[in-house]
C-alpha cells in the first residue's frame, strides 16, 4: 500500500518488484551501478548472477 498511496506508483501493479520484473535485472542493475558510483561495494552477486544470465525476479 505505501508504493501505491505514498510514492505514487500506479495501482496496476506498480510496485518496484513489478517495475524491476518488466525492465529486468540487467537494467536494475545498470541503474544501481549509474546511482551509486564507484564507492568500493558491489551490489548483490545474485542480481549479477541474474543480469547476467537475464534471470527473472519471478
Amino acid at each position: 500500500m505505501v508504493h501505491i498511496t505514498g510514492y505514487g506508483f500506479p495501482t496496476y501493479g506498480g510496485v518496484p518488484m513489478f517495475y524491476a520484473e518488466r525492465v529486468g535485472a540487467a537494467q536494475v542493475l545498470s541503474a544501481l551501478r549509474r546511482f551509486h558510483g564507484d564507492e568500493g561495494s558491489e551490489p548483490a552477486s545474485l542480481l549479477m548472477r541474474m543480469a547476467d544470465e537475464a534471470g527473472s525476479f519471478n
